[in-house]
């Protein structure tokens, strides 16, 4: 065994050789143990490197949870008062901060929704007694009505009948209403009975705004709630507004989703509402509010059986049986309340009056007559 004072015998001093390290329980150079080594860690003693490291780390999990968030958010971007602690999702709540992005509308999809426009555009001007759409100037509406004498409509939120969405706006133009309210199904259950939001729009076609006044009063008054997460998911509205944006440029929006279950009372009891919040503001007298009810109809069915049940659902809204509209589910129609919603507006709910512009069937627009599940589209203007 070998002596004490041979086994701490010091190293070699010369030129390029290594200094003695120190042992000692006390010294200042001493190897930590383990306790003493996370003690230094959670101190931030660690030593330089393990500190740039930490750095670059906390760097590269910052930049990919902000470039996840930005794929994965919608096309919603909260106002300034919403980043300044007015969120829009209500007292205290945050909403985030979605970058811009394509999830309800590409470009692609615009283009070809615009390019299918103009004959249906011209059949709602005919719809209404009129003659061509390029007569239609702001000074004098063509017909009796007018294209402004369009005060709510219905269309689809299908994006293969986009063009029926894209000619009933493109009659508008020459007309453009200030304010849109656009209010749709909330297909996933997942709001208010009726949700609403003060939040900007960021589309392929620039950004719209929304009026936040009129959204304001209905929170106020108890009719909607604030639902910004809802609305940045829900495509019955969010496919309409790059639409909406395209032929009225200068447009704000109002958009509302109804949940299933909400009572004709209640839908009806809304367009009222928004009528009484709008005084002298109607699409009619140039100018003022549109509500566009965003509504497909037969789900999941071939062709001529869709076709029939559309039949169905076209007479009693003739009718105004409300009872049996609200209680027909996807196989005649997505949202009843909605239909409630812009004719209340109208001043027509329980006589309803409208134009039946266009009907359609996705079977057909595909070019695909054997399809086995089929979605029926409408057209309808309400003067």
């Amino acid at each position: 065994m070998e002596s004490d004072s041979r086994r701490r015998r010091p190293r070699p001093t010369g030129r390029g050789s290594r200094r003695p390290r120190p042992t000692g329980r006390g010294s200042r150079r001493a190897r930590p143990t383990g306790r003493e080594f996370r003690r230094a860690r959670r101190a931030g003693r660690t030593g330089p490197v393990a500190g740039a490291v930490a750095l670059v780390v906390g760097a590269a999990l910052v930049a990919a949870v902000s470039l996840c968030g930005a794929a994965l958010l919608g096309m919603i971007d909260p106002p300034a008062a919403a980043r300044s602690g007015d969120r829009s999702g209500g007292p205290g709540r945050s909403v985030g901060l979605p970058a811009h992005s394509d999830r309800f509308v590409t470009p692609e999809q615009l283009d070809r929704a615009t390019a299918g426009a103009a004959p249906v555009a011209r059949r709602v001007v005919v719809s209404l007694g009129g003659g061509p759409a390029s007569t239609a100037t702001k000074e004098s509406p063509v017909g009796a009505r007018g294209v402004g004498g369009v005060r709510a409509a219905i269309v689809p939120h299908h994006l293969v009948a986009g063009h029926l969405a894209a000619g009933l706006l493109a009659a508008l133009a020459e007309r453009p209403p200030e304010t849109v309210v656009i209010v749709g199904p909330d297909h996933f259950g997942a709001g208010p009975a009726v949700g609403t939001c003060r939040a900007a729009w960021n589309t392929a076609v620039g950004r719209v705004e929304a009026d936040t006044d009129l959204v304001s009063a209905l929170v106020a008054r108890g009719a909607a709630v604030e639902a910004w997460d809802v609305l940045e998911r829900e495509h019955s509205v969010g496919a309409l507004v790059p639409l909406v944006k395209r032929y009225f440029p200068e447009v704000r929006v109002v958009p509302l989703t109804v949940r299933a279950g909400v009572s004709f009372e209640r839908a009806a009891a809304l367009g009222r509402l928004l009528a009484e919040l709008a005084p002298g503001r109607g699409a009619a007298a140039g100018g003022g509010v549109l509500v566009i009810a965003s509504v497909d109809f037969s789900h999941y069915l071939p062709r001529a059986e869709a076709d029939r049940r559309d039949e169905l659902t076209l007479q009693a809204l003739r009718n105004g049986d409300w009872d049996v509209l609200f209680a027909m589910g996807p196989a005649h129609l997505d949202s009843a309340a909605a239909l409630a919603v812009a004719f209340a507006f109208a001043g027509c709910a329980e006589a309803p009056r409208f134009e039946v512009v266009w009907h359609d069937n996705s079977a057909a627009v595909l070019g695909r007559p054997n399809l086995a599940e089929t979605t029926s589209y409408f057209l309808l203007v309400i003067p």
